[in-house]
């Protein structure tokens, strides 16, 4: 696709438009075949003019995205069955383009033979008409007799119990997580098929939604693929190593410091903040060695939203796990080690004296003082 894309923005420096013949082997521009498949099975000229189209135009901006649904439609008019209702002209019109038209010709039609102008039309006699009309018309309701086309009814009716039903049912539908029912899938598919390739496939799949949903805002999905992929590596049926590998690393690639910076970064920076429940479900799912970058970064922070999130996950991540602390302590960012001395003081951790010792031999006035008021 990268490929067509690059090709019609060549061809729009040229011209402003694109129009196609469609013949039943060859399309066709201004007179030149650019396009032949004698064999009806493989020929997109085929499945165009079978279906009555006889020319097709594109219009720049077309490759940005309806040429991928124009493909889409002739993939699918392909398959359709004889006796199926739609047709290629059908899939085409649904589609509402606004880049693409095109001609066709009402195949019904095209044998047609018209009617010759010196044909006349004999009408009946007069009495032949009232007979015709007195047989066709009902027959005399007798007086008193009622009828139930008289009153303007429905087919059916629905009590108050039924509606607040339906009313539940159609909110419970429009209130779904699409994201979250798709990734469930997702993670059903590939806890069920032990292929090799099928796994390999949906493992990729899994991979590349991280950056779309941290990209989306939607961190509370991040943090169900990170909880979900802790729970296949463990019940997964036949798990390669390779596979099991690439799925217990994806939650340590979180805590990792280059992607941590980046993420706090952003949402420093973000107009649109998230909840404190959808960041605390992604925070819960940092591993131990994100400590340090979580420590750096508080003074660096200029949202305290964000600033109050990335203390409480860092003062979780303090309790429990104090080899961090001493690892945080013997950081060489300066202000990482002011508030790691802090939060340490501020929680009693233990161990921690022994982390902070060596801090009183630094030349760091304001360092040494927060050591000694702890």
């Amino acid at each position: 696709m990268d490929n067509v894309r690059a090709g019609f923005r060549e061809i729009w420096q040229f011209t402003d438009g694109l129009v196609f013949d469609v013949d039943e082997t060859q399309l066709r521009w201004e007179d030149a075949i650019v396009y032949s498949q004698d064999n009806h099975s493989d020929s997109i000229a085929w499945v165009l003019f079978k279906d009555g189209v006889r020319s097709l135009a594109f219009k720049p901006g077309v490759e940005d995205m309806e040429i991928v649904s124009f493909l889409g439609v002739l993939q699918q008019a392909k398959s359709l069955q004889a006796e199926a209702a739609d047709d290629l002209v059908t899939l085409l019109w649904a589609q509402d383009f606004q880049f693409i038209s095109y001609t066709f010709r009402e195949l019904a039609s095209e044998n047609a033979v018209p009617i010759e102008a010196s044909e006349t039309v004999l009408e009946p006699p007069p009495t032949e008409v009232r007979q015709y009309v007195a047989e066709e018309a009902p027959p005399a309701r007798p007086e008193g007799m009622i009828s139930i086309e008289d009153f303007d009814t429905t087919l059916y009716f629905l009590d108050d119990r039924e509606i607040d039903y339906l009313r539940g049912d159609v909110e419970r539908e429009y209130s779904q997580d699409l994201r979250r029912n798709v990734l469930s899938m997702l993670f059903d598919l590939l806890e069920l098929q032990s292929y090799g390739t099928v796994r390999a496939e949906l493992i990729s799949i899994v991979e590349n939604f991280i950056p779309y949903l941290l990209g989306a805002g939607d961190f509370r999905s991040v943090a169900f693929i990170l909880r979900e992929t802790r729970v296949i590596v463990q019940r997964a049926r036949e798990l390669i190593p390779e596979h099991r590998q690439t799925l217990a690393a994806m939650p340590a690639r979180l805590s990792q410091r280059d992607a941590l910076m980046q993420l706090i970064q952003s949402l420093d920076e973000s107009a649109v903040q998230p909840t404190e429940e959808e960041l605390g479900d992604l925070f819960q799912e940092l591993r131990a060695d994100a400590l340090p970058t979580l420590m750096s970064w508080i003074p660096k922070l200029n949202n305290d939203h964000v600033k109050r999130l990335v203390q409480g996950a860092a003062t979780r991540l303090a309790q429990a796990h104090p080899a961090e602390v001493l690892r945080a302590l013997a950081s060489d960012d300066a202000a990482a080690q002011l508030e790691m001395v802090r939060l340490a003081g501020r929680l009693k951790l233990v161990g921690a004296p022994d982390g902070m010792e060596p801090l009183l031999q630094t030349g760091d006035r304001t360092l040494k003082l927060a050591v000694e008021s702890r």
